[in-house]
């Protein structure tokens, strides 16, 4: 994809064409720039030796130019798709982020267990970042929220979904499954490759939609939810009714009814 669609678009602006090799390289300085707090981007491309009191601890010159990083990041696009007729704030990753699922898809394939979560891509200004949420209960708390699942055994993540919430534009098309219902459908797209495996996807209580987990196990995924809001019972009694269950609360006591429980219980799939 990036051979394909970013350097074809980057190469229309830049004066010198960039390469695999030298894409790399800029890729890894922004690792190294990374690695650090508290520096203008400037102050890495500095004539003055590193002090440990101002400035960069490290300089970039040995490397790249500082012109050419700032030509590379003036230059730099993720798709050669036309602008829509539509306001989409989105536009500009979306195709990107398509293609990286799509390539996890192909060359990455998780153990038996997965974790589905969500997880912050931290940014300070709600005017520079579409879809910007606010999320009090996480470390990061401002900046753009990611639907996303991972592997339990590697803590790779191999599939994610932006929430683009308010800034979605109503003119595009609704995403697969969500004829089932919002959380329903999200759990079925960032488990499609994992549909009959038999492998295992934990849940928080938020994921904890009664269709979603029994469409989960139509499909040969299991699924271990945390139950801790209204009506335990009934969400319990209602899934022993589609699938054969387990139960278990946190006193390790077996429940083979469809008690309304008052505590937190996991149900696991069997």
């Amino acid at each position: 994809y990036i051979v394909d669609v970013v350097f074809p678009e980057m190469n229309k602006v830049l004066v010198t064409p960039i390469d695999w090799s030298e894409f790399l390289v800029f890729i890894g300085l922004w690792m190294a720039i990374g690695t650090t707090k508290g520096c203008q981007r400037s102050d890495f491309w500095s004539s003055h030796e590193p002090s440990g009191f101002r400035g960069a601890p490290f300089r970039l010159n040995d490397f790249m130019s500082r012109f050419r990083f700032d030509q590379i990041v003036l230059a730099l696009v993720y798709t050669d798709d036309p602008e829509p007729p539509y306001t989409d704030r989105f536009h500009p990753i979306n195709k990107l982020v398509s293609a990286w699922n799509d390539n996890m898809s192909d060359v990455f394939a998780p153990g038996w267990i997965t974790c589905l979560d969500e997880s912050m891509s931290p940014w300070l200004s709600r005017y520079t970042c579409p879809g910007f949420m606010f999320v009090p209960r996480k470390p990061h708390p401002f900046g753009n929220e990611w639907h996303t699942i991972g592997c339990g055994l590697s803590k790779v993540i191999f599939q994610v979904e932006l929430v683009k919430g308010k800034d979605r534009p109503k003119e595009e098309v609704a995403p697969e499954f969500n004829e089932l219902g919002k959380t329903v459908g999200l759990l079925l797209r960032l488990t499609n490759g994992m549909w009959g495996t038999g492998k295992v996807v934990v849940l928080d209580s938020g994921f904890c939609v009664l269709k979603g987990l029994v469409e989960l196990a139509k499909r040969g995924v299991y699924s271990a939810a945390v139950v801790k809001k209204g009506n335990t019972g009934l969400v319990l009694s209602a899934v022993m009714k589609f699938t054969n269950i387990s139960i278990i609360c946190p006193w390790d006591t077996v429940m083979l009814g469809a008690e309304c429980l008052t505590a937190s219980t996991s149900i696991y799939f069997a």
